[in-house]
């Protein structure tokens, strides 16, 4: 079977691929029959964010690692997503460490922690996870590194390695895919507060 749709409310997330009971319905309601679960292999799973576009943006706050890949994923399912980030862009962020690193002046928003790419871009881009080098996930990041210019064999290596020199490209490259892909990036938005009612997150009031 093909094109089978389980609501995602029924499903129990994109990285279960035995045949969950939203899925066992949907099989029984398109055969008008019962159907075991030992009946059933999930081949190919994905989900389809397209309709989120109603529901208004997604906001994603710090463009780190996790903020820049969750928008992303995001932009690139065609969810509307805003980056938000307290810092720089890259570029800028630059400056302002260099400023610091030589006249001892600190920008609170923007340093060696805070703005575009987290605190590891001004490391020495050594690529290092705890979750496995070889699961699909780490793979689809190191892909998508290469596609924003990092060298190729970071794929192969056994320690990857990219270099601050290409971290400041790869970012702003990959920013310009985003902004492509109708994601939108605001840096020095610094969140001054995160607003609730009845117990649901309903916005943010940023720093004047």
């Amino acid at each position: 079977m093909f094109d089978l749709m389980v609501a995602i409310e029924a499903d129990e997330g994109k990285e279960v691929i035995h045949p969950t009971e939203g899925l066992l319905a949907a099989v029984g309601k398109t055969l008008r029959t019962q159907v075991p679960a030992s009946a059933v292999q999930v081949v190919r799973k994905s989900f389809d964010a397209r309709g989120s576009r109603n529901g208004g943006p997604k906001w994603n706050y710090g463009s780190g690692p996790a903020g820049l890949f969750a928008t992303l994923v995001l932009a690139e399912a065609g969810v509307d997503v805003v980056l938000m980030e307290k810092g720089k862009a890259v570029e800028h962020r630059g400056r302002d460490i260099g400023a610091l690193f030589h006249r001892r002046v600190l920008n609170p928003n923007s340093n060696v922690c805070y703005g575009e790419g987290g605190a590891g871009t001004w490391s020495d881009g050594k690529l290092t996870t705890r979750i496995g080098k070889n699961s699909s996930e780490v793979r689809r990041v190191l892909e998508s590194l290469v596609r924003f210019g990092a060298p190729e064999r970071i794929l192969v290596d056994g320690k990857p390695h990219v270099g601050t020199d290409r971290l400041v490209r790869i970012l702003r490259s990959m920013r310009a895919h985003l902004l492509e892909s109708g994601a939108e990036v605001w840096f020095d938005a610094n969140v001054a507060e995160v607003c609730v009612s009845d117990r649901q997150v309903t916005g943010v009031r940023l720093e004047d």
